[in-house]
């Protein structure tokens, strides 16, 4: 067999099976078509992929901003404020416990007491408000002024001076008179678990008074 300059090609009439006309392009475009359905494929696909991304974001992002809306603020109530206390914010907290106290001694009930009051402080006052009511003994008090004559912000002490009326009921006198007063109430006030809270507390006798500057 001599290899001629044409040995490398062989006639078409040669190749075995059925022959493939030149113009005949039905195969190429079946292939083109698989081919661009693959890529629709794909391309959906990722698309999916893109929009499943994006509604993960949108649900995560409306998660948090619920969880700060229902967050309660630091500054909703006067005792949740910042870990230390301003005179100002001081007298805020004093006012709103001795109001707690003073409902206390008047109906005869503890549940408001732990709202503003923590330790020995609570305890003690639990002790009078419960001594109260096995003997039928109410106190009561209508407030004139109420004013914080002194604080301390390193130990964290304050003085409320209450000037009102008061009275005592009793199951003897149910209905005495009312008799003017002045009193000063002392405190110690603590940060608990992010609330201010009185801690310990007692009514000062007249030679511990604290002084009442011209302002108050």
């Amino acid at each position: 067999f001599s290899r001629g300059k044409h040995a490398g090609r062989l006639p078409e009439d040669a190749v075995p099976g059925p022959r493939r006309h030149r113009n005949d392009t039905r195969q190429d475009v079946a292939s083109r078509q698989v081919a661009g359905l693959n890529n629709l494929a794909w391309s959906g696909a990722a698309a999916v992929l893109r929009l499943a991304a994006v509604k993960q974001i949108v649900a995560l992002s409306a998660a948090m901003l619920i969880s700060v809306a229902c967050t309660p603020h630091s500054g909703s109530t006067t005792h949740r404020l910042s870990p230390s206390l301003s005179r100002i914010e001081a007298e805020q907290v004093m006012l709103r416990a001795d109001d707690l106290r003073r409902q206390a001694f008047a109906r005869s009930g503890t549940s408001l007491l732990t709202d503003m009051f923590a330790g020995r402080a609570l305890q003690r006052l639990q002790s009078q408000a419960d001594g109260h009511e096995r003997r039928g003994v109410r106190e009561e008090e209508r407030v004139f002024s109420s004013d914080l004559v002194f604080w301390d912000p390193v130990a964290n002490e304050a003085v409320l001076q209450v000037v009102a009326e008061g009275r005592v009921v009793s199951p003897d006198q149910p209905n005495p008179p009312w008799s003017a007063t002045v009193r000063q109430w002392w405190a110690r006030l603590q940060n608990v678990e992010g609330s201010w809270s009185v801690v310990d507390q007692e009514d000062l006798p007249p030679d511990r008074w604290r002084p009442v500057s011209p302002s108050v």
